[in-house]
């Protein structure tokens, strides 16, 4: 574990930090009742499941706006970059 999900909530609310990027939780799954769960600025690998959360319509405005935009030779939303890893 290298995050602390109460930690990671306090940040996404405050505005610190703008979104998060998770595989895996602290607590497996995650209860649909955590206040992650219905972060539109949180994805995880549960992003393109069925699960309920708003984070789902999220995971597939950005994947659906990345392939117009590749198709389009446009750069992408939340490209990485690797130079900085970030």
């Amino acid at each position: 574990m290298t995050t602390r999900l109460d930690d990671l909530v306090v940040a996404l609310q405050a505005g610190e930090i703008a979104g998060a990027a998770l595989d895996v939780y602290e607590l497996e799954p995650l209860p649909s009742e955590h206040p992650l769960g219905h972060c539109p600025t949180c994805c995880s690998h549960r992003t393109w499941q069925d699960t309920g959360h708003t984070s789902t319509s999220v995971g597939f405005e950005i994947m659906a706006d990345n392939c117009r935009a590749f198709a389009a030779g446009h750069p992408l939303r939340n490209q990485v970059d690797k130079a900085s890893w970030f």
